[in-house]
């Protein structure tokens, strides 16, 4: 019997040392699911909360925007300024374009769509020049530009070198071309020729997208810094001479003019009057918002545009940044 009273009390000792160890054990993963969540909580709530501070920059986008102004130029530092004319001199409009709180804060940055080149009307030659600048050999090209005509335009005759629908729908992943304007930039990754490298450039390519066999040393494309950047689908299509890179000023006025602009602006800093059809102005306007809570920080893109001759002001794009 007293053997039997022992086992029994060490068979109770080893059953609560478990019961012990297990209720330790969930103790533990409680305590680590509850950080987890509190974590995750306030995550989300630093997340909406900077994600509303960059929609206040773009309201302060917005009202910058608003202002009067009679032309648009870059500064010293390539940041885009509205100036208006007052007493016979251009000054710019004042504004706050950052704004600081103690746990973090919302900014802005504006760039100018009519300084970019609009490949819904800019003509063959703009084209393949600009594709030229950036690196892209002359057969890319020619395909590149001639697929851009036919994909924009209503008809279903191909240029020489383009594409309709008899070739995108025999893709391994087939569709039909456009025949019509391009509603975004990265509609060009559609078009015959264009690839993600000549798009972005060689190391601008987005993680998730496939770029191609080794796209850095593609004598097809080497050099190319993308064309993404210098190009737009916003616009009447004139070209701010004020705000346009030079390689843009280039595909679409050639060297001379482009050369002779660029030096105006180095030494005058912008043009009042408009030369060889372009514009001293923008209407339309890239804005890059980012709001920024305890160190999380969200950002949000939108394209406003401006009625002419007005002060009213609408976002045509929205899209995260």
């Amino acid at each position: 019997m007293k053997k039997a009273a022992s086992n029994d009390r060490g068979m109770a000792l080893i059953i609560v040392l478990w019961m012990t160890a297990l209720l330790s054990m969930l103790a533990v993963e409680f305590a680590h699911s509850m950080r987890v969540e509190v974590h995750a909580a306030r995550n989300f709530k630093n997340e909406v909360r900077a994600y509303y501070r960059a929609l206040g920059a773009v309201n302060l986008a917005l009202a910058e925007i608003g202002n009067d102004y009679d032309i648009v130029y870059l500064d010293k530092d390539g940041e885009v300024v509205l100036g208006r004319k007052r007493e016979g001199v251009i000054e710019p409009v004042e504004v706050q374009r950052s704004v600081s709180f103690e746990d973090g804060g919302m900014r802005y940055a504006i760039s100018d769509e009519m300084g970019k080149l609009n490949i819904n009307m800019a003509s063959r030659d703009a084209i393949t020049g600009l594709l030229r600048l950036c690196g892209v050999e002359a057969e890319v090209r020619d395909t590149i530009a001639d697929s851009i005509l036919d994909w924009r335009d209503a008809n279903h005759e191909f240029h020489l070198n383009g594409a309709e629908d008899d070739y995108y729908l025999a893709l391994s992943k087939p569709y039909e071309a456009k025949d019509g304007p391009l509603d975004t930039t990265e509609e060009l990754l559609l078009v015959r020729g264009m690839s993600p490298v000549i798009f972005y450039g060689p190391h601008g390519v987005p993680p998730w997208m496939e770029a191609g066999p080794d796209p850095v040393h593609d004598p097809a494309v080497q050099g190319c810094d993308g064309i993404g950047r210098y190009i737009t689908v916003n616009g009447n299509g004139k070209l701010n001479i004020n705000t346009a890179d030079e390689k843009v000023l280039e595909a679409v006025f050639g060297r001379g003019r482009a050369y002779e602009i660029m030096l105006r602006r180095e030494s005058l800093g912008f043009f009042e009057h408009p030369v060889y059809g372009g514009t001293v102005t923008s209407n339309v306007f890239l804005v890059d918002a980012r709001g920024e809570a305890d160190g999380l920080e969200v950002g949000v893109r939108a394209v406003v545009e401006r009625t002419p001759g007005t002060q009213r002001v609408r976002v045509s794009y929205w899209g995260g940044g």
